[in-house]
């Protein structure tokens, strides 16, 4: 009988390849677990992508199974999410699009966010190919005292126990002026950092206490500040907040991070990854040599950056 896979990835694609960032994150993940990956691409009949590109990894560094599907399918958003059910995937995985600024339709990760409850892997195009090149130290979490931080914060922690990662959860609060006044009387959200910082903590009461970073300041600038200071490998942020009420789809802050970002639905369940399903305190396995349906394989470059101790 094989082992059931610890993380089931979905690469949303519209030609059958992976992006770098994509690929050196699926690299990433495969080197501490194992992942079973799909490559998805939908035909909408709009244009002919060609010829697939072959999919190469590292042994050391590859899913141990990977498999490629052609879906026909008006809305590629409605055909990815319908798949991610079917086949229990844990993430899915889709990069920003090159931005055109005639373009006003939602965008593909949006449509997707509002079809799906699994969460989405994204990533601009300033992030680093050094990014990946190490190991996932820290990964960051963003709470908004607005919605109900559980599922967030719950998929974030687990998360960071099977990467064996410090997590970081971050929240940025207004700056109090004139205005604050009315809106103490509509919200339950701290005003102090101090005081958010304490409900942080009631919240993670009982499971390994996190770091704590507290930003007054706009919400994208906050975020940016702390970003820049607490240098997470991935972010976890609430769909709702990020992903589906900026307008024109995603905020071009989280594109712009150093970073891949997880959008995380407010409908999406609390440890629901595959490997909580076995045994959410296992030690991390040890990379296998994968199955491949459809790929090559190629040595994948190594290297590495020095990163500050946090």
């Amino acid at each position: 009988m094989s082992t059931p896979p610890d993380l089931r990835l979905l690469v949303a694609s519209d030609r059958l390849e992976l992006t770098p960032a994509v690929h050196r994150a699926i690299a990433q993940l495969s080197a501490i677990c194992h992942v079973d990956l799909t490559v998805a691409r939908v035909d909408t009949g709009a244009d002919d992508v060609g010829t697939p590109a072959p999919i190469v990894f590292d042994p050391d560094a590859a899913p141990r199974r990977i498999q490629r599907l052609e879906l026909e399918e008006p809305d590629a958003a409605t055909a990815i999410a319908e798949l991610s059910r079917q086949h229990g995937i844990d993430l899915v995985m889709a990069p920003a699009a090159p931005r055109v600024w005639w373009h006003r339709t939602p965008s593909f990760r949006r449509r997707l966010l509002a079809r799906t409850d699994v969460p989405l892997w994204t990533a601009g195009h300033s992030l680093p190919a050094m990014h990946f090149h190490r190991s996932l130290r820290t990964i960051a979490c963003l709470l908004d005292f607005e919605v109900d931080p559980g599922p967030l914060l719950q998929r974030a922690a687990a998360f960071a126990r099977r990467m064996q990662a410090r997590l970081h959860v971050l929240a940025v609060l207004p700056p109090v002026d004139d205005g604050t006044l009315a809106t103490v009387l509509t919200s339950d959200a701290p005003l102090l950092p101090a005081a958010a910082a304490q409900r942080i903590e009631e919240w993670c009461a009982g499971a390994d206490r996190p770091v704590v970073d507290v930003a007054v300041d706009g919400l994208r600038r906050g975020l940016q500040r702390l970003a820049g200071s607490s240098r997470p490998d991935v972010l976890f942020v609430d769909a709702e907040r990020w992903g589906l009420s900026w307008p024109f789809g995603f905020s071009r802050t989280l594109d712009a991070l150093g970073c891949p970002v997880i959008c995380v639905p407010g409908g999406a369940n609390a440890g629901a990854w595959s490997f909580e399903s076995m045994d959410g305190t296992a030690p991390v396995a040890a990379a296998v040599r994968p199955e491949v349906v459809g790929g090559l394989h190629t040595p994948w470059p190594s290297g590495g950056i020095a990163s500050r101790a946090l």
